[in-house]
């Protein structure tokens, strides 16, 4: 895609902790959560490939059209992941048209805070500072209240 059409390539999947990476309940929320999204972006959304349903959880692959830059896409979606009700569980990835990914820090954007506590993400997942039961309680908690929310 990145080929084809010479914009940044967006990368959706979602944070998922636990063996179940992929179920009704989290394809669900995740196609609204795109829905939402691809309402909200500000920018027209050229073309969405490969969405797909695999057993490591939902992804989809879109390219964004009339943004400035790919750090400018990074922003916004980084600004969804933290207003959205489940934006804590997407993860929206932004490749520049040479490949190379957009990351938060580069931009001066906070780093992803962990579910549970205020701590960065990655030195939670790194320590293991919460149990799996923990984190797939929230994750249930999150997506079944959006789900409940938007029927």
């Amino acid at each position: 895609m990145l080929q084809v059409y010479h914009l940044p390539l967006v990368c959706a999947t979602m944070n998922i902790a636990g063996s179940e990476k992929n179920s009704f309940l989290i394809q669900r929320c995740f196609d609204l959560a795109l829905q939402d999204l691809y309402a909200n972006v500000g920018y027209a959304v050229l073309e969405e490939v490969a969405q797909s349903r695999r057993p490591f959880g939902p992804e989809a692959y879109f390219i964004v059209k009339n943004a400035a830059s790919a750090e400018e896409i990074k922003r916004l979606l980084v600004g969804f992941e933290q207003t959205h009700p489940i934006g804590r569980l997407l993860d929206l990835d932004v490749l520049r048209v040479d490949g190379s990914p957009v990351h938060r820090e580069a931009l001066g954007l906070e780093v992803r805070s962990c579910f549970l506590c205020e701590k960065e993400a990655k030195l939670c997942a790194r320590s293991r500072s919460h149990s799996l039961d923990e984190l797939v309680r929230y994750t249930q908690k999150v997506l079944s209240s959006y789900l409940e929310a938007k029927n």
